[in-house]
């Protein structure tokens, strides 16, 4: 929805949006990504999800993996990119308690976002599945701590 995007600038947010909807949008909208990320840079783009304070540290020290998936965005097609971003629609199988006893464990960085963290927070109590912080990053979380990751992991095994 709309409103989960509120805190996105309203033409990136649009541009999302209307990726969803049609595959003329998904289309139009990754051809406005590619060329802006042509014209600004893809770190520009990357920039318009971070919000924690060490992700930009993240991209600059990571340049080269991140100009490779930049480069993967560059060449993916309309269709893996509408399906992709459909990730971010609501799943009917996701009902309330839909996780309870799954032995996992939804994962979500410090740094976020705190609208985006509790809203998170929420949904994931509302699925069944706690919820774990990892101690830096927004974006880029799970990258940035690696340590912290493979401990969440061995001590929920």
């Amino acid at each position: 929805s709309a409103g989960s995007f509120a805190d996105l600038e309203p033409w990136f947010r649009d541009l999302i949006l209307q990726t969803l909807k049609t595959h003329a949008g998904a289309s139009l909208s990754l051809a406005a990504i590619t060329q802006i990320g042509r014209r600004s840079g893809h770190e520009f783009l990357y920039g318009k999800f971070l919000s924690g304070k060490t992700d930009p540290d993240f991209v600059r020290g990571n340049e080269r993996d991140l100009a490779e998936a930049w480069q993967c965005v560059c060449a993916m097609k309309p269709e893996t990119f509408q399906r992709e971003l459909r990730a971010l629609e609501p799943d009917p199988a996701l009902v309330p308690g839909a996780l309870a006893g799954f032995p996992g464990v939804a994962v979500i960085g410090a740094e976020t976002h705190p609208e985006w963290r509790a809203g998170f927070e929420t949904r994931s109590a509302e699925l069944g599945i706690p919820t774990a912080l990892l101690p830096v990053g927004s974006l880029f979380a799970l990258y940035q701590n690696p340590e912290a990751l493979l401990q969440l992991v061995a001590d929920r095994a």
